[in-house]
């Protein structure tokens, strides 16, 4: 009798912990700290002022990284998609993954990344990594690619870590949701 408890116990059990750990409330967080450096001429400084009335999506990836290459091109249709609006702003930020940037080498890997993709997308630079310790409370900073999508008001409205093609297509669905928010 107990043995056929437990074995309905324990699954129910970690099903409800896996629930809660998916739907529970996440803090709010804002995009308060932005220290960027443009790694390519296409890239023009950005701060946190600059943004508001903005959707954003910030996005961590590296050249090292296979989800991260995966998972570009996709982000650079959506920016194309987008392009003609003001009001949407893709923040790519390049990174090496580890807690600073060799700001040289990774512009040189970034640049090559992109002549070789034939990519034409501002990139960034988070040289200190002090914007993604500011996203912290979201998602881990030190898991790629990690993407969040900011609402108008510079709130972090969701955060994601790695890349598939079923959590991009929620990507692309949040940020054209609080696109179309505005205009209605």
């Amino acid at each position: 009798m107990i043995r056929n408890l437990l074995t309905w116990l324990v699954p129910l059990a970690l099903v409800g912990a896996i629930v809660f750990a998916v739907t529970r409330p996440r803090p709010t967080v804002a995009l308060t700290t932005l220290e960027l450096t443009p790694l390519n001429e296409a890239a023009p400084a950005v701060s946190v002022g600059d943004l508001r009335g903005q959707v954003v999506l910030v996005n961590f990836w590296g050249t090292w990284c296979p989800p991260c290459r995966e998972e570009f091109p996709h982000l650079a249709a959506l920016a194309k998609q987008y392009e003609s609006r003001k009001d949407f702003r893709l923040l790519s930020i390049s990174s090496q993954g580890g807690a600073t940037e060799d700001l040289p080498r990774l512009k040189a890997d970034t640049e090559a990344f992109l002549k070789r993709g034939g990519y034409e997308l501002a990139v960034y630079a988070d040289p200190q990594g002090a914007t993604r310790r500011g996203l912290a409370a979201v998602a881990s900073p030190g898991v790629f690619p990690a993407t969040f999508v900011v609402d108008r008001d510079g709130r972090v409205v969701e955060g994601w870590l790695g890349y598939d093609p079923v959590t991009f297509e929620r990507i692309k669905l949040q940020v054209a949701s609080l696109l179309e928010a505005e205009q209605k």
